[in-house]
């Protein structure tokens, strides 16, 4: 079964929130089944990525185009998307790290 080819924005997106939790990004991995479950990151490093993923869709037309069903520009529209796409891909919480933080 030949897999997918990722889009060049998502690729850039991907490879951000990689970096943001200090993993290696590669293509091969995101397309095997749950790549996400995978690792975890804390509530800070999420909302650092979703605040980044907001302001790169409102400042990148083509992210826009290519990404969301809307082409508006709207940092709301952009800040909602963003969100959703952690619910769906992001890491999981690490609650542990924050628990003993507190």
């Amino acid at each position: 079964m030949q897999k997918k080819k990722i889009s060049t924005h998502l690729r850039i997106i991907l490879q951000k929130m990689f970096e943001n939790t200090g993993i290696e990004y590669s293509d091969e991995y995101v397309q095997s089944d749950n790549w996400y479950l995978d690792y975890q990151w804390t509530d800070e490093q999420e909302q650092e990525f979703i605040d980044w993923l907001a302001n790169y869709l409102s400042e990148n037309a083509d992210a826009r185009k290519e990404l969301l069903y809307s082409t508006v520009k709207s940092k709301r529209m952009c800040s909602l998307a963003a969100k959703q796409f952690v619910t769906f891909f992001g890491w999981a919480m690490n609650l542990k790290k924050e628990k003993q933080q507190q």
